[in-house]
């Protein structure tokens, strides 16, 4: 076997020495081309001979041979032309080829060679020498020796890049690249050819000394001896990542990869083609001896023919060496007679030491009829070691009939130690049989330590024997921390853990496992004589059995109960470091730590997502895999799982069944799907624009959306996904506004559009509350709220920059009286907040909290000079004569929260005037500190007041030094007339004749009343007029005294009624008290009306001018009552009065005319001129004034008499309906004008001034004009009347108060309960009107300012206004 290497070792050394002697001749000269030999080029590296036709290559021949001349390929070459006398291969023994050849990746064909040795494109290349790049296609050698597709024989050269195609036919050292390479290096190549040889036939190459990395062989490779799919035979070979994938048939040392080697490396590699031959046969090696074989496996079936020996899934005989980390997946089998089968090896270590570490085979194995020495993992394994490995491979399915030694993991253990290793295939022969080892002799060495075995074991043929679950025969041997699992059928010496154990020894081990039977049979041993066996268990339920001669029976609950094993202190087992126990593992039995399998899951290259947990389990439990659960990879569908990370293992699908038998990673594997470069979205909310561009838009998105519900109105396109970015576009938002970002990025996970959002605007908010970091702000929900515990002393403006209005809203700091702006802050001033809407307002009532009790006792005033001294004696001097006590003390402020009195001189009598010397006693708020100021009155200067006034007679009040006094009585002496006369204060008259100097005695008309003022020098004079004795007096005219004067004139004393009228055309009646005064009334029809007219007046009567003596308006209103022209009436109009003003030359409508058939009647306080004219019909109050109807809904009201009374004398009118709706709420302009109607106003009123005028009705804006001229109504701060607001009660008290001239000061306590919550500005005219008995409080005592009036009570309170008014 070694002959033929040795000789070629000595031929290339014989060579190497003629290269050194003879060099200059064969490879130091220099080549240069000859006459025009190739293409181009000068054979330099940097300008290599160009190579382009098959003539030209074959010029490489001679000094072109030699080192540093360098080739190139131009063109892929044909040298079909060369087939009928052989290519002569370039270079031989003698000559080989130095150079550098490149074939830049070009295509030489149907090379052809037909016999010789050293064949090949190249016969030989030597030292140095290197050929690349380059494909060799049909290739067809027939030769002896040294043939290779590419080189023949190799000494050291480098081959790179090179592939070969074809077919080689010879007898040895044959290979589809090279037949020999002796130190050489090749990297990168591979062969596909068929090969036909003898010895040492490899698939790549015949015989290999040398690198080789990532290179491969793929053809038929067949001979006798030294056989393999890639490399024949190797001798210190450093062999990675290679591979060999053809079939491969020999006799001796066959291999799918190598078929022997010696002393070397091998790792990374792998074989996939079935091999067979018939002896030291392997799938990846048939023989190797000191070699380290790690990282490897092996695919394909092994087989051996009858008589095989040393037949392995990986290796057929393993020598001296190490098998690490690798593995073998297809079945092993023999013919009949066969022996050393091995799942993953034949032989491991024969007679040397060897090693198997953390490998495994997973196919079947069978020894064939009478097969000896066959293991699911082993055959033999002497003198070596095996750990941490596992087969999971049946044994001898087929021929369990006659099987000898046979093992579930290996045959026979001589010598051998197997410890952290299980087997879990079914394993079956005649003689010494187990479920892990079939013979395990300790006398020979054969140890088994904290391994298992978990297939069934069934004995075979007639008269089996030695059928263990664990070991068949382990007499003499030593098994420790160890276990069986599975059913054991046999006929002699069968026992669950060991057939035969005779003398052995078995340490805290057990078996579970039913045990069948014909003799000797036992649930942990069935013949255990002069056995060792310590602290070990069988299961006595599932066994079977409850006898054994070795081992304790236990029941399956004590079994599966740590304390049985505990029980024996001495040899308890360890369960911290060797053994664990766990319901849910290993069916509940105890487990070896040390067989833990992890079975992990990988992502590979998942874009988002977890993939799912690791977790340890027994070897060969049976999990159900997972789906893909949140695992995600953008453009990928998950496709299931996968041993290898490329897809090219095992797949599963989630939900497949999966047994864990090592420490596995499952990949998850992806499809690749096409990916969408569509970002678009649609949404349910806004509007989208669809320009096709990268800038999109969406418009018109509700106010108030919220972000939750826009993203989930978003629909992006299929695949796409997207997010809600603030305007840069970057911070991912949070809420949603106008010029934030939807971005859509594509499923491509490039293509990207941008869609700027565009938020409607927020409708004005009606929000007025308000929050503030000072005080306690209520919460109510009301439009009157309250800020507490403001501290004393926090100034206005810290208040107000304490204060945060609603979003948008604004607000100000009112005084109490919610109008005057606050220059200060004090309790029950208001915050006044306007919402957005700038009609909803909240009010909130301020607090101060009360300041500590000042010592401050001194005042100011603003009549008189106040001394400030600083001492408890002070002075107001210079105090204006005349000044009133009231005036005096509403002009003195005393210090905060600080009390006064005024009193006489003596300082204790309460003063009820004011004169000099009297005190003002200030008190402090402490109680205690007194400061007296005494008061200086200037003295009365003289007045210059020269008038008078008198009871008798009018006297005039023109302002002029020449007055009257007429209307006398006649008849009136002059003591009465005197007695009638007071002048102004100090001032004295005196009553003379006509001339003014003559004192008088008597009175008559033309006498002078002369008044000098105190001054003693203002005189005024005043001219007597006495009335002439009466020519017709009457009695009657309610009061007496009136009379019915036969002309236009009508002359009335004060507080008599009379009547006066006008050829029956017009009537004017004057009622008691309508006057205080003398009343002279006179009629003058216009003789000229045209003048006052405009062509759209319709004129019913005469114009008449009615006058009056004085120019104030009556106490008590007049009737005027006028006849109207009623064929003149155009249909659907009315008649009604109508005065003319003046001033604005234009005819007025005097209100609430009453029409009683040709005559309209009206009430009225002022004359003028005044005529009838048609008019539109009246309509509702609601836009003029309500009809008098009959009134369905006030019988048995509180208010029904006041109502009916206010409707009978025109204050208010019913509905249309006939209804009057008490209880209805009162709006500023209604009130405005019912009292107006009650007051009898009938001038016209000017223009007003608010700035929502245009919302005051027609029929209430004279109304309302009037009041406000006369004082009664005003409008608010913001210049707005606020028409149709309710009037509330304080509100409707201030006008009443008014209208009758009450005092309205500010300021005073009112008896009532809620008197804090009435304001300062209206507590005045309430003390007034709750005097005269107008209005009062509820019956629980509070005044109610704030509530709104009804319909019932303002006529009720109108009613009282007009008693009031006439006492």
């Amino acid at each position: 076997m070694l002959e033929t290497t040795r000789k070629a070792k000595i031929w290339l050394l014989t060579l190497a020495l003629l290269f050194t002697v003879f060099g200059n001749s064969f490879g130091e000269g220099k080549a240069y081309a000859a006459g025009g030999d190739f293409a181009g080029g000068t054979g330099a590296q940097v300008d290599p001979y160009l190579i382009e036709t098959a003539d030209q290559l074959d010029k490489v021949r001679g000094s072109y041979l030699d080192t540093g001349t360098y080739f190139k390929l131009i063109s892929d070459i044909d040298l079909g032309g060369y087939a009928a006398a052989g290519w002569n291969s370039i270079g031989d023994s003698v000559t080989p080829f130095y150079g550098h050849f490149d074939g830049d990746g070009h295509t030489i064909s149907r090379l052809t060679n037909h016999n010789g040795d050293s064949l090949g494109l190249f016969g030989a290349l030597s030292t140095g020498g290197w050929i690349g790049n380059l494909k060799l296609t049909d290739v067809s050698i027939v030769g002896d020796s040294l043939v290779g597709g590419l080189v023949g024989d190799n000494y050291q050269g480098t081959i790179d890049n090179v592939s070969v195609s074809g077919e080689i036919t010879g007898v040895d050292l044959l290979g589809g690249l090279v037949g020999y390479s002796y130190d050489g290096t090749i990297s990168n190549s591979c062969a596909a050819v068929k090969i036909t040889g003898e010895k040492k036939v490899g698939g790549l190459i015949g015989e290999f000394m040398g690198e080789m990395n990532d290179s491969c062989a793929t053809g038929e490779i067949s001979g006798d001896r030294n056989v393999g799919g890639l490399i024949g035979y190797a001798e210190e070979g450093q062999i990675q990542r290679s591979y060999a994938s053809g079939k491969v048939y020999g006799t001796d040392e066959v291999g799918g990869l190598i078929g022997r080697i010696e002393e070397g490396d091998i790792s990374y590699s792998y074989a996939t083609g079935d091999v067979s031959g018939n002896m030291d046969v392997g799938g990846l090696i048939g023989t190797q001896i000191k070699v380290t074989t790690s990282y490897n496996h092996a695919a394909g079936n092994v087989s051996g023919d009858a008589n095989c020996t040393s037949i392995g899934g990986l290796i057929g005989y393993s020598n001296d060496s190490k098998i690490l980390f690798s593995y073998a997946l297809g079945e092993v089998s023999g013919l009949e007679d066969s022996n050393n089968v091995g799942g993953l090896a034949g032989v491991n270590s024969y007679w040397s030491f060897g090693e198997i570490s953390h490998s495994y085979a997973l196919g079947n194995v069978d020894g064939g009829t009478n097969g000896f020495n066959v293991g699911g993992l082993v055959g033999v394994n002497m003198n070596g070691t095996i750990s941490n490995s596992f087969a999971s491979g049946d044994v001898n399915r087929n021929s369990g009939e006659t099987g000898y030694y046979a093992g579930g993991l290996v045959g026979d253990n001589t010598y051998g130690t197997i410890q952290d290793s299980y087997a879990s295939g079914t394993v079956r022969g005649n003689y010494i049989v187990g479920g892990l080892v079939g013979n395990n002799p300790s006398d020979l060495g054969g140890e088994i330590v904290r391994s298992f075995a978990i297939g069934d074991v069934e004995g075979g043929g007639i008269d089996n024997m030695n059928i263990g679950g664990l070991v068949g025969d382990n007499s003499w041997g030593k098994i420790v921390d160890s276990y069986a699992a599975g059913k054991v059928s046999g006929n002699d010496v069968v026992g669950g853990l060991a057939g035969g154990s005779d003398s052995a020894e078995i340490w805290t081990s057990y078996s579970y496992g039913e045990v069948t039977g014909s003799t000797n049979t036992g649930g942990f041993v069935g013949s255990g004589s002069s056995a060792t066996i310590v602290n070990s268990f069988y299961d006595t339920e599932k066994s079977g059995l409850s006898i054994s001669e070795g081992g304790a029976g236990l029941i399956t609950a004590q079994m599966q109960s740590q304390s049985s094993y505990e029980a024996d202190a001495v040899n308890a087992w360890d369960f911290a470091a060797t053994w664990g126990i766990d319901p849910v593992m290993n069916g509940g039995y105890p487990y070896l730590k040390s067989s833990l399998v992890t079975l992990q899951y990988e992502d590979n290259d998942s874009t988002t997502g977890t993939a799912p947990a690791s977790q340890s389990y027994v070897p060969v439990t049976e999990v159900s895999l997972p789906g893909a659960m949140d695992l995600v990879k953008t453009g990928h569908t998950f496709a299931g799982w996968n041993e290898k990370a490329d897809g090219s293992g095992v797949g599963y699908s989630p939900g497949d069944s999966y047994k864990v038998r090592k420490n596995t990673s499952l990949y998850a594997q992806w499809i690749a799907v096409t990916l969408s470069s569509d970002a678009t979205l649609i949404s349910s909310i806004g509007t989208v624009s669809t320009n096709g561009t990268a800038s999109e838009t969406i418009t018109d998105v509700p106010y108030g959306t919220t972000l939750s519900a826009f993203k989930a109105a978003i629909t992006p396109a299929a695949n796409a996904t997207f997010e809600v970015y603030e305007a840069d576009g970057v911070t991912v938002a949070t809420v949603l506004a106008s010029n934030y970002k939807v971005i859509v990025t594509a499923e491509d996970g490039i293509t990207q559009v941008t869609y700027t959002i565009t938020v409607d605007p927020a409708p004005p908010s009606s929000d007025a509350t308000l929050t503030s970091s000072i005080g306690t702000v209520s919460t109510n929900g009301s439009a009157a709220e309250t800020i507490t515990d403001v501290p004393y002393g926090t100034t206005l403006s810290a208040f107000k920059a304490a204060i945060t209005p609603a979003a948008n809203a604004t607000f100000e700091v009112y005084e109490a009286d919610g109008v005057t702006v606050a220059t200060v802050l004090a309790s029950n001033y208001k915050v006044i907040v306007t919402a957005e809407d700038g009609t909803t307002q909240v009010t909130y009532t301020v607090t101060v909290d009360p300041a500590p009790p000042s010592s401050d006792a001194t005042l100011t005033s603003t009549i008189g000079t106040v001394s400030t001294n600083g001492t408890v004696s002070e002075t107001i001097t210079a105090v204006p004569y005349g000044t009133t006590l009231s005036a005096f003390k509403l002009a003195i402020t005393p210090a905060a929260n600080a009390s006064f009195e005024v009193y006489e001189a003596d300082g204790l009598t309460v003063a009820t005037s004011l004169a000099f010397n009297y005190k003002v006693i200030v008190t402090a708020e402490d109680g205690t500190t007194q400061v007296t100021y005494t008061v200086t009155v200037d003295p009365a200067p003289p007045s210059s007041d020269a008038t008078l006034t008198s009871t008798i007679g009018t006297v005039s009040i023109n302002g002029s030094a020449a007055e009257t006094v007429k209307d006398v009585p006649y008849g009136t002496t002059l003591s009465a007339f005197k007695a009638a006369i007071t002048p102004a204060t100090n001032a004295t008259f005196e009553v003379y004749e006509a001339d003014g100097v003559t004192v008088a005695t008597s009175l008559a008309s033309g006498y002078k009343v002369i008044v000098t003022a105190q001054d003693g020098t203002t005189r005024m004079t005043y001219t007597v007029t006495v009335k002439s004795a009466p020519s017709n007096p009457t009695a009657g005219g309610n009061g007496g005294g009136s009379y019915t004067p036969p002309s236009n004139k009508l002359i009335l004393q004060p507080g008599k009624s009379g009547e006066l009228s006008l050829f029956g055309e017009i009537t004017v009646t004057v009622p008691v008290d309508a006057s205080d005064k003398e009343v002279i009334i006179t009629i003058n029809r216009e003789t000229d009306p045209q003048k006052l007219l405009s062509d759209p007046d319709v004129l019913l009567s005469s114009v008449f001018e009615v006058l009056k003596n004085f120019k104030d308006e009556f106490k008590n209103p007049v009737t005027i009552t006028i006849k109207f022209n009623s064929a003149k009436l155009p249909a659907g109009q009315t008649p009604a009065i109508f005065l003319y003003d003046e001033a604005k030359k234009r005819w007025m409508e005097v209100p609430n005319g009453q029409v009683s058939g040709d005559k309209v009647s009206v009430k009225v306080r002022s004359l003028a001129k005044f005529a009838v004219f048609a008019t539109e019909s009246p309509v509702d109050q609601e836009t003029n004034k309500e009809p008098l109807v009959k009134l369905t809904d006030i019988a048995g009201h509180w208010a029904e008499s006041s109502i009916l009374q206010a409707v009978r004398e025109g204050i208010i009118a019913g509905y249309s309906d006939g209804s009057f709706k008490p209880n209805r709420i009162v709006t500023r302009a209604e009130f405005a004008l019912m009292l107006m109607n009650a007051l009898k106003r009938t001038n016209q009123g000017g223009e007003l001034p608010f700035t929502d005028a245009s919302k005051i009705g027609r029929w209430a804006k004279n109304a309302v004009a009037l009041a406000v001229e006369a004082g009664y109504i005003n409008g608010y701060r913001d210049g707005t009347f606020r028409p149709n607001s309710a009037i509330t009660r304080a509100e409707m008290a201030i006008m009443v108060a008014k209208v009758l001239g009450l005092s309205s000061e500010k300021g005073l306590a009112t008896e009532f309960k809620d008197d804090l919550a009435i304001p300062e500005w209206a507590k005045g005219a309430i003390v007034s009107i709750q005097a005269k008995e107008i209005m009062k409080g509820s019956p629980n005592g509070e005044f109610a300012p704030a509530a709104k009036a009804t319909r019932a009570e303002a006529v009720t309170v109108l009613l009282k206004l007009l008693e009031a008014m006439g006492k």
